[in-house]
């Protein structure tokens, strides 16, 4: 009994040719979703390229979040997270007091 080990395999052109087009019609399929998502802006470069407010004027920064939170729903976010001051229970002379931490 001889057991053939040729590493050679010989393809058919059949399939092959019916596989090479599936490979084609995948990458349009990739390259037009590549392109259309790389032309679509990200929160952050529209709100950039906004014309800048007036500095003279009032602005309470978390109203200004609030009121735009449909045009930049990520960005209000952050904002919401970074802005916003959490309220502490321990009176400010006990939080910076010493006197009863100290060895003798």
């Amino acid at each position: 009994m001889s057991i053939s080990t040729s590493p050679i395999v010989a393809p058919s052109t059949t399939s092959s040719r019916i596989e090479d087009e599936d490979f084609f019609d995948d990458y349009q399929s990739y390259s037009s979703r590549i392109t259309r998502t790389q032309t679509k802006k990200s929160q952050l470069e529209s709100y950039l390229e906004e014309s800048e407010l007036d500095l003279n004027m009032e602005l309470d920064i978390l109203e200004y979040w609030q009121q735009n939170v449909v045009r930049f729903p990520e960005l209000a976010i952050l904002a919401r997270d970074l802005l916003t001051i959490p309220v502490s229970m321990v009176a400010p002379e006990s939080a910076f007091s010493v006197g009863g931490k100290t060895i003798s």
